[in-house]
């Protein structure tokens, strides 16, 4: 399972920088819904959310 959240998170990544921001999105939160405490993924769908005006929604409660 590891290796497909990498996968999600480099192809997120990519999309993330040429502003593909919706694709970006749903690659992160795929990652996220496989282990939501993925420090990784958390950083980058902040990093996302403050990149698309929505900074109250950049910070998410640890599950668990």
């Amino acid at each position: 399972m590891d290796d497909i959240i990498q996968e999600a998170l480099e192809k997120g990544v990519k999309l993330h920088a040429a502003g593909q921001l919706d694709l970006a999105e749903q690659l992160y939160e795929a990652a996220l819904n496989l282990k939501p405490n993925h420090p990784e993924a958390n950083h980058h769908m902040g990093r996302l959310k403050i990149d698309q005006g929505k900074q109250l929604e950049a910070w998410r409660a640890p599950i668990g």
